[in-house]
């Protein structure tokens, strides 16, 4: 259970997340791969994993494990 300091900094890091990281952050939270994230919003698997890595760089991640353990939720636009 990640602390409430870790959770606000999270938080505070997801506002420095682009529209397309946010919506891919909030399709990981759902459990979705590369693959399927990349079907679902027509774009190509390399390009779902690019944008996957900046959301881990920005939000201080390294897995989608951690990305849940953290609570981060990704703000609906």
């Amino acid at each position: 259970m990640p602390s409430s300091g870790q959770g606000a900094a999270i938080e505070a890091a997801g506002s420095h997340l682009s529209a397309r990281e946010r919506q891919i952050a909030r399709l990981l939270i759902e459990g979705g791969s590369a693959k399927t994230i990349s079907r679902n919003l027509s774009i190509s698997p390399g390009t779902v994993r690019n944008h996957i890595k900046q959301v881990y760089r920005k939000l201080g991640v390294h897995s989608q494990v951690e990305l849940l353990a953290a609570g981060w939720e990704a703000p609906r636009d």
